[in-house]
Order: structure tokens, then C-alpha cells, then sequence
């Protein structure tokens, strides 16, 4: 390492990402609070655990073209990524993204194994297929960070926050992986829930001797929304505020721009706010459980796609191509988004069918291989219901604004006077006037050929504001929601047992309820599991003790408690149909509630995580003994 090199301020010290945001007069916030108070806090080394590992298989096809098949959550980043290393152009190079068993953010790159199997392949001019073991995985890692967590909450006497002040730091291991983004969503993405006036973030990520960070589901901010949430309890109980109450009067509201330039428009958090208080029985139960049994509360959100691509281009975000079969019967649907097991082929088929005005059986989705699908940015930062929603319906759309003139002079009345919708295409008042959807459109074949329509996406231009790292955090649309967690706790071991949860969401206008449901129950599951039992052990020399299913403990069916899961009235107008996200930022609340609940049961708060039993009875023998040393006398008096 050259002199130079260590001398250079870039690279002082281990810092690899440095933010230094201020917004407001975060001096005067705090003047003018009547009350405040500072705690740190300690987050976990964290790893997504799917259950497919990351595998690739390459070959060199007769005509030159690199065929790649890689469990990828972002096939067109891979491909781009493909052309800049073997410095081709990208159609010279085929991605197919066979079924993809989870990602969560693990996924979210172009791997070893996809360089390695092709570099193999041009080298035998064979297939060739590289899988990670379990351990390689763990070892390769690009899970979350590490964060140690510095909050300062400034609050008046009725619980209105006055200012805030954050100091993160992000072990980030020892490459950079999506660490410098993670590095500012940790401080930007925490003004979006609650109306803070006053704001400064301070943020570090640091370059250790253990395997990458990177994205993971929340990318960056379930750690600060668990330090943050936990302090705001702490600060409602000390005022003695009902900490629901004090959520409800700093809640954000709809059409508001943050003190750090981030645009929200539809929001219903006091809705989810008003709606768990009631579902729950807070006010039953808050505060009037027997000991060892414990309720509390946590907000979240996240945003419905990343206002800025994942690397600097102009092109459209989301891209769908819609292919309509010479019969008329069957309408193919191309894009290039990554179903990872989150369902985005069904609301995607959902939005087409919609926007088509066909029954969703006659939907065909082609969405894995890049000859055929044209570009998505990929499954990250919950982008694909909003922007590639908006895609395929606007080309759904499409195809009818060219069948509609053929139905028009078929039925001798105007185009602007029919609809299409449930396979027939009709007068908008009188039904006795229609005709067969495939009918009209095999007109269109018959003297245009193919019938194709496009549909494209760009977030609103102009999103954020003009510091540096203010696209971070910036969307379309963000999500809100309130979680309810009851506990009990085993005074005598320490050990946790989550009895429930009561989750209310603010999704929009959910495309399909269901597959709402089920992405809630997913992150109350894998957040509780963040929460209390996962962490990634590492010895002095920065190698991992656990990297097996085995010692890295995941919640398991039998750990998983009840759950009911709701959803409150509301339209994101960005959307398509109304609909915004719910996949990520249904891990948001999960953090903080667990945390109060286990202090409501205990009387104690557990600041670092994983909440463990050993952490739990520490802090009750930190508690009694500080109980015996204030009670004692302190004169020698019977």
C-alpha cells in the first residue's frame, strides 16, 4: 500500500461512505423542547438464509452469444453489468432467470458464480454450472449491517417532536456491495413516518476484515426504525404520553414534502394508528398485563421503489411488452421483472388483465429471459407493483386504443363511446352493444399483422432536493403501517415467546389482497426472527462461527405466532389501480414492537440485538440490583 494512498483523505482511516446531512436549526429544535433524551443503540449482523443458493449456468451458444442462467433478483443489472466486464455489447449476451428460490436483497447483484461459470465455459466450450454451498453463502454474505445507533429526540410536553439527532455507524465488511446506498436510507428514510422538523444525521460506514453488507429487505433502516421507535416509547412513557398517542400526534400526513425533501403523497398512518388500538384491545390491555406478559408498538413504511435507477441511465424503469395471439385469445405479457417468490407475476397478470379488459386466464407472463422480455430494473426497493404495475397496464391500454376502432365500426357507433372489460367489448351505457374482445382484435391482425402494445415507467421528474445523497430515499409513493406485538416472557430463563401480532397497512389500493396478507405475515416472521434470535457470529479474525442452518437460528413454524393482518382505506394516485407497496416496509414496525413488548413484560429495555434470554436477565439483574442500592437506607437507622 503506497504512502500516497494512506495519506489521501478519501480513504482516512476504514471509512468507505461518510453523510453529513443537516436539515432545519437542530440547535433551536432543541431549545425548544421540553423534555428530551439520548440512547444508543446496537443492531445485528443479519443474512437473508434463502433457501436456494446462489447457482449459474453458462454456455457459449453457436452463434457467440453468452447464454447465463443465474439465481438473480435482477436480471437486467446482471446483464448490463455482463457487458461492462467481458466489454461486449448486452446483445451479444442472454440472461434467463429461471424460478428464483428467495433473495431479499442477497440477490440483488451480479455474483462471483455467474463470472466465474462463464469465464469457465468460454475457457471449455461446455456448460458449465457454479453453485455456493451453504457456507459459501454465509461467507459471501451482503446481508445487513451491523449498526451501532446514537439517537437525541427533542420532544414539547405534549409529545410533538422539536428535533432529532442520529449517529450511525455501519460496519459494513470489507468491500463496499450496496453499502454506501445503505449507508444514507439508514439516516434519510427516517423522516418520512413523523413530522420532525429539525434533523441531523451523521452517518459512517466502515470497511472491516468480514464479508460484505449489502441490501436487505428494508435495505438500511429496520435498525434505525427499531432504535428510533424504541426511544420514542421510552420518551411517551417518561411524559407519560400513551405511546400510541404519541405516534398519532407526530404522524405524518398526505401531500407533505419532509424536512429532508422527500415528496408524500397518499398516507394513512394515524388510519393504521386508529385501527390497531381498537383491533388489538391496547387499551385494555396496555399497561394492566401481569408481569411476564407484555404489549407494545411500532410504525414503519418503505418506499414503492427507488425514485432513481440502480445505475445512472435515462431510460424508462420498467418496460412491458404485450403480444396478442392471432385468434385474439390469449395476450402475452413481457417484462423483464424478477419473480422471486413475492408473487409479482400475479398482480402483474392482475394489472394486464385490467388494463387489457380480458379475463386473467387468458394472461400468459414471459418474464426470464432477456431476448424476449424488455428491460425492469429487478426486484429491489419494493418497486415492482407500482412501476412495473404502471408498465404493463399502460400497455394493456395500448392494445385497446388500437382494437377499439375496428369494434367501433363493427358496432357503428363511436370508439370513445365503448369499454372493454371481461372479454367483450361494449357500449358504456348500453349493454345490449357489444362484441367478443377476440373478435376485434383478430380484425386487427387480419389487416395489420401482429397486434403489440408497449408500456413504459419513469418515476415524476425532480424527485428530492439538491444535496448530495438526496436521491436516496426518494419514490413515487411510500408505504405506512402500525404493528401491535404481545409477548410473554419467562422471568426465570429470559426466554421470549411472541404470542401475536396485529398488523394494520397502508398498501393503496391493494391489487390482490391475499398476496398482501401473505407479504405481511412474511416480514412479521423474518423481523421477529431479526429480532430475537438471528445474528451472525463472527470470531477475532473476522471469520463466521455459524454459517450453516444448523447454529444461524431462523424462526421455524412452531415459533410463529398469530397473526392478523389489515388493511385500512387508501388510493396512491402514482400508482396503477391505487396500489403502492407493502413487501418491505411490513418489516419496518416489527423491530419495535417486539422490543417494547418484551419491556412491557419485564420493566427492562434490551438495546442491542438479537433480544436474547441471556441480554433479558442481565438487564433484570442490572434492574434489581440498582433497586437494592437506591432502596437502601443511607444512614445506619433501622
Amino acid at each position: 500500500m503506497s504512502e500516497k494512498f494512506l495519506r489521501d483523505e478519501k480513504y482516512k482511516n476504514n471509512i468507505n461512505t461518510r453523510v453529513d446531512h443537516h436539515f432545519g436549526d437542530i440547535e433551536k429544535g432543541f431549545k425548544e423542547a421540553d423534555y428530551t433524551r439520548e440512547e444508543t443503540f446496537i443492531g445485528n449482523h443479519v443474512y437473508q438464509a434463502p433457501m436456494e443458493p446462489h447457482a449459474s449456468i453458462a454456455n457459449i451458444e453457436g452463434d457467440g452469444t453468452i447464454l447465463l442462467y443465474s439465481s438473480t433478483q435482477v436480471p437486467h443489472y446482471l446483464h448490463y453489468q455482463l457487458a461492462r466486464v467481458f466489454e461486449r455489447p448486452l446483445g451479444t449476451i442472454r440472461v434467463v432467470r429461471p424460478h428464483v428460490g428467495g433473495g431479499f436483497g442477497g440477490k440483488a447483484e451480479a455474483a462471483p458464480t455467474d463470472y466465474i461459470s462463464i469465464c469457465l465455459a468460454m475457457k471449455t466450450g461446455k456448460p458449465v454450472m457454479v453453485q455456493y454451498s451453504r457456507k459459501d453463502m454465509f461467507e459471501h454474505f451482503r446481508g445487513r449491517h451491523k449498526q451501532y445507533i446514537t439517537y437525541k429526540i427533542g420532544v414539547k410536553k405534549d409529545g410533538r417532536i422539536t428535533a432529532v439527532k442520529s449517529t450511525i455507524y455501519l460496519d459494513g465488511g470489507a468491500y463496499s456491495s450496496f453499502g454506501v446506498i445503505s449507508a444514507y436510507y439508514a439516516g434519510s428514510m427516517l423522516a418520512t413516518l413523523y413530522k420532525i422538523p429539525n434533523y441531523k444525521y451523521d452517518g459512517y460506514r466502515l470497511y472491516t476484515n468480514k464479508p460484505a453488507c449489502g441490501a436487505m429487505r428494508g435495505h438500511g433502516c429496520p435498525q434505525p426504525r427499531f432504535a428510533f421507535e424504541s426511544l420514542l416509547t421510552m420518551i411517551a412513557e417518561d411524559l407519560g404520553i400513551d405511546p400510541i398517542k404519541i405516534r398519532e400526534i407526530n404522524a405524518m400526513d398526505p401531500n407533505t414534502r419532509t424536512v429532508n425533501d422527500l415528496d408524500i403523497r397518499s398516507c394513512e398512518l394515524k388510519a393504521t394508528l386508529t385501527a390497531v388500538r381498537k383491533k388489538s384491545e391496547w387499551n385494555r390491555k396496555y399497561g394492566k398485563l401481569k408481569p411476564g406478559h407484555g404489549i407494545g408498538i411500532g410504525c414503519g413504511g418503505f418506499v414503492s421503489g427507488a425514485g432513481y435507477p440502480i445505475y445512472r441511465s435515462k431510460f424508462p424503469h420498467s418496460n412491458a411488452i404485450i403480444r396478442i395471439t392471432e385468434d385474439g385469445h390469449a395476450a402475452i405479457v413481457e417484462i423483464a421483472a424478477a419473480e422471486i417468490g413475492q408473487g409479482s407475476e400475479t398482480v402483474l397478470a392482475q394489472m394486464a388483465a385490467e388494463g387489457l379488459g380480458i379475463p386473467l386466464e387468458r394472461i400468459r407472463m414471459k418474464s426470464w429471459d432477456s431476448d424476449i422480455s424488455p428491460i425492469d430494473l429487478g426486484a429491489y426497493s419494493s418497486r415492482i407493483t407500482l412501476m412495473g404495475g404502471n408498465a404493463v397496464s399502460r400497455a394493456g391500454r395500448d392494445v385497446v386504443e388500437k382494437i377499439l376502432p375496428y369494434a367501433a365500426k363493427e358496432l357503428e357507433i363511436s370508439a370513445e363511446d365503448l369499454v372493454a372489460e371481461n372479454g367483450v367489448i361494449r357500449h358504456k351505457s348500453d349493454k345490449k352493444k357489444f362484441m367478443a374482445w377476440s373478435e376485434a382484435a383478430r380484425m386487427y391482425f387480419s389487416e395489420n399483422g401482429p397486434l403489440v402494445g408497449t408500456g413504459s415507467y419513469s418515476p415524476p421528474e425532480g424527485l428530492g432536493g439538491t444535496y448530495k445523497g438526496a436521491p436516496v430515499g426518494t419514490s413515487p409513493a411510500y408505504s405506512f403501517g402500525a404493528s401491535v406485538c404481545e409477548v410473554s416472557v419467562d422471568l426465570e430463563t429470559g426466554k421470549v415467546s411472541i404470542e401475536k401480532f396485529t398488523d394494520y397497512h397502508d398498501c393503496g389500493t391493494p391489487i390482490n389482497p391475499m398476496a398482501v396478507h401473505g407479504q405481511v405475515e412474511g416480514a412479521i416472521v423474518m423481523g421477529a426472527g431479526e429480532t430475537i434470535m438471528e445474528d451472525t457470529v463472527f470470531d477475532d479474525h473476522g471469520r463466521i462461527v455459524n454459517p450453516n442452518l444448523h447454529e444461524y437460528l431462523v424462526m421455524t413454524s412452531k415459533d410463529v405466532p398469530e397473526i392478523f393482518s389489515g388493511l385500512v382505506d387508501s388510493y396512491e394516485p402514482e400508482g396503477p389501480f391505487g396500489a403502492k407497496e407493502v413487501g418491505e416496509g411490513a418489516t419496518l414496525p416489527v423491530l419495535g414492537a417486539i422490543a417494547h413488548a418484551i419491556a412491557n413484560a419485564t420493566g427492562v429495555w434490551v438495546k442491542e440485538l438479537p433480544i436474547t434470554p441471556e441480554k433479558i436477565l442481565k438487564a433484570l439483574d442490572e434492574k434489581r440490583k440498582k433497586d437494592e442500592k437506591t432502596s437502601k437506607p443511607k444512614c445506619g437507622c433501622d
